[in-house]
């Protein structure tokens, strides 16, 4: 598939269930998604199938970036790379400083996007109450942050 046939906009109500389904079938937590849906972006083909999503958290300053996610059949396309980047720019329109996330499979997907990592201790308080931190790959994951200016 062709990724000019791709649109990127910002979720709605309707698209919950498919953003639900996909992180579900991608083994990522779907727990916080609904609260945090105003500041999701999904990626849909011209028939409006889902393709990917991508969500934000907002903590003043800070932000977390979650639920980035694209559909086993259409890893590989620049989905993700494209969803990135339009989650970035929507971020910095809220002044946000710094984006963290935490990832258990994406270190060096992220580490091309412009993420380094960071210590756990690095982050603040009111990041790490995420429910995103509660999580198996809280655990295990690797922490990352971008500066953004």
């Amino acid at each position: 598939m062709s990724n000019e046939n791709l649109l990127i906009n910002k979720a709605n109500l309707t698209d919950l269930d498919g953003i639900l389904a996909l992180l579900t079938t991608v083994n990522l937590p779907i727990e916080g998604v609904k609260e945090h849906l105003d500041n999701f972006l999904v990626v849909k083909d011209s028939g409006a199938t889902m393709k990917g999503c991508i969500g934000l958290e907002l903590y003043k300053e800070h932000a977390l970036l979650r639920s980035a996610a694209v559909h086993p059949e259409n890893q590989g396309q620049g989905i993700g790379k494209k969803l990135t980047k339009a989650i970035i720019s929507l971020v910095k329109q809220f002044g946000v400083q710094k984006l963290y996330l935490i990832t258990d499979t994406a270190e060096r997907f992220f580490r091309k996007e412009g993420f380094a990592v960071v210590s756990r201790d690095k982050i603040p308080a009111s990041v790490k109450e995420s429910v995103e931190f509660t999580f198996s790959c809280a655990k295990t994951g690797v922490s990352m942050i971008k500066e953004l200016k």
